[in-house]
């Protein structure tokens, strides 16, 4: 269940000589006052509905025959073919993540937050964390 627990990165100090806690004593930190709430215990019954449904899908596969395997692949690359038709390669996509960058705002503003666990956000959210 260790992807149930927000993975805290070595960040705000963490791994340095100066550091009071540890990546591992932070993720049990996190995991121990989180494993009691509702969303807690609803992210482990999401993961076992996807475990039920990746054995399923294992089962699915283990049966299919060479020549079930062979018409499916060819089946994908016929479509994988007519998908790159029609693909525009005229247009960018950027996706820019400016998390780090309201963290770093908040620590020039304010330089002792460089040592310390930092979270960003309002009443009922967090943009960023350290």
């Amino acid at each position: 269940l260790a992807h149930l627990v927000v993975f805290t990165n070595n960040k705000a100090g963490q791994g340095t000589a100066d550091s009071k806690l540890s990546r591992e004593e932070a993720n049990r930190l996190i995991y121990e006052e989180s494993k009691q709430t509702k969303y807690f215990r609803h992210a482990q019954e999401l993961d076992e509905k996807n475990l039920a449904r990746v054995r399923h899908m294992k089962q699915q596969l283990a049966a299919i025959t060479p020549e079930q395997e062979a018409r499916l692949l060819a089946k994908a690359h016929s479509a994988s073919a007519d998908v790159e038709k029609t693909r525009n390669l005229g247009r960018v996509c950027a996706v820019i993540d400016m998390d780090a960058y309201y963290a770093a705002v908040e620590i020039r503003d304010n330089p002792s937050l460089a040592s310390v666990p930092l979270a960003v956000g309002g009443i009922g959210m967090i943009t960023t964390a350290s």
